[in-house]
């Protein structure tokens, strides 16, 4: 949804309303769930009205660049800072960024990813180490339009085999 221009203005309003609540000066996150977020959120925080300023942002390679620089973190990283994610099912991908953050000498002031899977049976890493976060939604607010997606998809199959 991110990726579809629409979906990016729309997740980027939702982000910034829920991020504001931590007053971060920058948001970043890990590649590749975290780039459109990321880009989205920057590009709209500059709209808001105040006079251009923007939050700023940055994007946490999952491995270091092997030339140049070397560099973890590519962006601009200043406090207070909020790491997002798209979805989050066992938290490494947020930990991960929270983890590169911290290495660098920051605080994460706090985490929020668009989708929450809550899944059983699956340990949430963020909860165990104590990582504050939220979420815009939660995989159950979609349930019934999985479930009717699955459904048509079902009868489709059975409709095409015949």
């Amino acid at each position: 949804m991110v990726l579809h221009p629409d979906g990016a203005h729309l997740l980027a309003d939702l982000l910034l309303e829920e991020i504001a609540k931590y007053s971060p000066k920058s948001v970043g996150g890990l590649e590749l769930g975290a780039v459109p977020l990321v880009t989205a959120i920057a590009m709209k925080s500059t709209m808001s009205g105040k006079s251009g300023v923007g939050i700023k942002s940055f994007i946490v390679r999952k491995n270091p660049k092997k030339h140049g620089l070397e560099k973890k973190i590519e962006g601009e990283v200043e406090p207070p800072i909020v790491v997002v994610d798209d979805v989050i099912t066992s938290g490494n991908s947020v930990l991960d960024a929270v983890t590169a953050v911290i290495e660098e000498g920051f605080n994460v002031a706090h985490a929020v990813c668009v989708i929450d899977r809550k899944e059983d049976g699956i340990t949430n890493v963020l909860k165990e180490r104590r990582i504050k976060y939220s979420s815009l939604f939660t995989h159950l607010d979609f349930k019934s339009f999985i479930e009717e997606r699955l459904r048509k998809n079902q009868q489709n199959q059975k409709v095409q085999s015949n």
